[in-house]
């Protein structure tokens, strides 16, 4: 079983893959699920070769984990997002605050960021009050260092796989986080918090955690499939190892009645690895990953060229990526209905 704590920090050397190595990355993007054979086939390699290259990526950090893309709108969930900017503090204060946050059970992802936002996390709750006590608890600890914050609730997120290889197919899961509630029980929920951050996970090692039968597992992991609670399974890669900068950007736009063709354009952008939806927040977010920030300068000058609608750009780059909870704590954020 493959698990890693996928911190990021900045001093890390660049690993240059060769073709068959992305290759491989690029059909675990498109299902970390797939068997060995299946890539092995598709990348036409032996099996073998393939098993000992993954494994390579794995211990070099190319490869931090294996994420199933969960739609928490499916499970009756919500996704608050807050940044803030801190004032007056020193280090022993900023480790404070993210052990505070790293001990928050319904933590969903925590960012030290590099510009514009010092912190920004995640948290998942079953509604709005629950995320309400949150952060009264949180204001009641720090409030005085907090000089700006901002709160939104996402709505939606398109997720793009990589396309590291030249012929690589690019494809996404759209994530709706408004959908109804669908129906699912106690073992869907335990299943779910095996593989939300280990979802190359063997069939018959969820089967022996949970004390349930290969079959059994395999049927419900279709199930929450079709029912669309699980939208993929996603490979993810440390872009730094890589020589890559992911970058947050947030637009603010004069007219948002040809906000339909810019997202188009956005999705066929070979940098943009997400698109995201939000209540609260700039009219319009996507996450791309480049080289550095003058290669980012260079895409928001033709972007702003090609589509004058935009009128404030707003960034932010993550320094540091904490492990977050919520996936192990998902029975207690929300009860199961059976």
């Amino acid at each position: 079983m493959f698990k890693k704590n996928f911190c990021l920090n900045n001093c890390m050397a660049v690993i240059k893959l060769d073709l068959k190595d992305k290759k491989i990355l690029d059909e675990l993007d498109l299902n970390a699920r797939y068997f060995i054979s299946d890539i092995a086939k598709k990348v036409q390699l032996n099996k073998e070769v393939v098993k000992y290259r993954i494994h390579n990526l794995e211990k070099k950090n190319v490869i931090t984990e294996y994420r199933t893309l969960i739609n928490y709108g499916k499970l009756g969930l919500n996704l608050f997002r807050v940044g803030i900017n801190l004032i007056d503090i020193t280090d022993e204060t900023i480790n404070e605050i993210q052990g505070f946050l790293k001990d928050v059970p319904s933590l969903h992802s925590l960012h030290q960021c590099d510009t514009n936002w010092d912190l920004v996390f995640t948290i998942l709750v079953n509604d709005k009050r629950d995320f309400y006590k949150f952060y009264e608890s949180f204001k009641g600890k720090f409030k005085k260092y907090v000089e700006t914050q901002q709160l939104s609730i996402l709505t939606d997120e398109q997720v793009f796989t990589r396309s590291l290889a030249p012929s690589a197919k690019k494809k996404n899961a759209v994530l709706d986080y408004c959908q109804e509630k669908v129906s699912f029980d106690k073992t869907d929920i335990d299943i779910l918090q095996v593989v939300a951050h280990d979802a190359k996970c063997p069939l018959i090692d969820i089967a022996k955690k949970l004390d349930l039968d290969s079959m059994t597992v395999k049927r419900r992991i279709e199930g929450m499939v079709k029912k669309g609670i699980i939208a993929g399974f996603k490979t993810e890669i440390n872009p730094r190892v890589l020589g890559i900068k992911r970058y947050y950007v947030k637009l603010g736009l004069f007219d948002t009645s040809s906000l339909s063709a810019f997202s188009k354009h956005i999705a066929t952008l070979k940098e943009t690895v997400a698109i995201t939806d939000s209540i609260g927040d700039y009219d319009f977010e996507f996450e791309l990953e480049v080289a550095d920030y003058f290669e980012l300068e260079d895409l928001m000058n033709t972007l702003r060229k090609q589509f004058p609608i935009i009128r404030e750009i707003n960034w932010f780059s993550p320094l540091r990526t904490i492990p977050p909870n919520a996936h192990e704590q998902l029975g207690e954020i929300i009860p199961s209905e059976k």
